[in-house]
């Protein structure tokens, strides 16, 4: 598992105003999951990130300029991530 694909991911789904998805979208373990949501809380990718019984709530989260900044840096991943129909393929490549 590629920690910085799904912290792309991540970011890319909230900056493109999908915030309704979970762990199981991107095929991957909860814990891993909570951990990289909270990765990008942390480095400031993204901010109005509530939590609840330490599980993450992003609905109404927003990229900061450090996650578009993120974004620009690895944009080819962007095309790749573009291309494919399910979240959880996208970590597979």
């Amino acid at each position: 598992m590629d920690k910085r694909k799904l912290l792309f991911a991540i970011i890319k789904e909230i900056n493109k105003g999908n915030r309704a998805f979970t762990h199981e979208d991107f095929g991957v373990d909860k814990q891993l999951f909570v951990e990289t949501v909270n990765l990008a809380v942390r480095e400031n990718y993204i901010i109005n990130v509530f939590y609840a019984d330490d599980e993450p709530f992003y609905g109404t989260a927003e990229v900061t300029m450090k996650g578009l900044d993120y974004l620009e840096e690895n944009n080819g991943w962007a095309k790749a991530y573009r291309t494919l129909k399910e979240l959880r393929d996208w970590l597979r490549l």
